[in-house]
């Protein structure tokens, strides 16, 4: 629910940034430069969170459907390794975000001056939330795996 707050947010700044951009640019021929950076970055932000919520709800894109395997078996053992799959591409992105997230404390953006660590920090948020989806998944009595 968090997650879907925060990306319904950062959509609407998005969408008010860019609605902004463009009154600026037609009716008084002077945009401001920091609302393409602004809508850039809550695009980010929004497109990372929408992520995590459609992955909780089992919306987004997969291999192989597991709701249409006629078994019961082999649908749980696709599903456990979708699962494994998807713990084997995040872990190495939260063991190297610290890292990563380093190498932006000494960067800013160019129209906002902002940290580019605050641009940033969404990936290592979102890696471990879903983590945390996977987990509540494969330790679930009740989940399909």
């Amino acid at each position: 629910m968090l997650c879907w707050v925060a990306a319904s947010l950062f959509m609407l700044v998005m969408v008010a940034a860019v609605a902004l951009q463009v009154i600026s640019r037609y009716v008084f021929f002077s945009p401001p430069s920091w609302t393409e950076e602004l809508a850039r970055y809550c695009m980010i932000w929004a497109g990372y969170l929408g992520a995590t919520v459609a992955f909780y709800r089992r919306e987004d894109p997969v291999l192989v459907a597991t709701q249409f395997v006629n078994t019961s078996f082999f649908s749980v053992l696709v599903s456990l390794i979708q699962n494994i799959a998807v713990l084997l591409f995040l872990i190495p992105i939260i063991y190297w975000s610290p890292d990563i997230l380093s190498h932006h404390l000494i960067r800013e953006t160019e129209s906002l001056k902002l940290n580019s660590t605050y641009v940033m920090l969404i990936v290592p948020i979102f890696a471990s939330v879903i983590v945390v989806h996977v987990m509540a998944r494969l330790l679930s009595p009740t989940s399909k795996v």
